[in-house]
């Protein structure tokens, strides 16, 4: 998401929550959020009439959840901030290396893993994991074939 719709949102999410925090007295629930905004956030402008009609009941429990979740939707997981952290440790020592071209690749790959190993009673969840790591993995030279896997994942 480009950085200024993702501010945008950020900011929209937390004057959502403190709507909510006082909807006691507003009598705003997350629905009532959702059901008022879902056409001026979620909804794109070339939409007609009745592709609104059609959408609006999904598009607005997505704002829904997203506004219910406000707190942790937008934070990257704890994990994947150490593993990016390691990361740039390592850019530093090896500076001088061309092995810093794979540092956000074995990242994304550590943090599949690590959540793979947690969930190992879930083979379908592991699956996954391992699919996006490989994915995650393949040369990001614009390739037809990671634009093709990417689409799908």
């Amino acid at each position: 998401m480009p950085a200024p719709n993702r501010q945008l949102l950020l900011e929209l999410l937390a004057l959502f929550e403190k709507v909510l925090q006082n909807s006691a007295t507003n009598r705003m629930s997350s629905l009532s959020l959702g059901t008022l905004f879902t056409p001026h956030v979620l909804c794109p402008r070339s939409f007609s009439a009745i592709e609104l009609q059609q959408n609006l009941h999904s598009l607005t429990e997505t704002l829904i959840y997203m506004i219910d979740n406000s707190h942790v939707m937008c934070r990257p997981p704890q994990q994947l901030l150490i593993d990016v952290n390691k990361q740039l440790e390592l850019i530093e020592r090896s500076r001088n290396k061309s092995t810093t071209s794979l540092a956000a690749v074995n990242t994304a790959h550590q943090f599949c893993v690590a959540n793979s190993d947690t969930n190992s009673d879930d083979f379908t969840a592991n699956q996954v994991a391992q699919l996006y790591a490989y994915i995650q993995s393949m040369p990001n030279s614009g390739t037809p074939m990671k634009k093709k896997w990417i689409k799908r994942f």
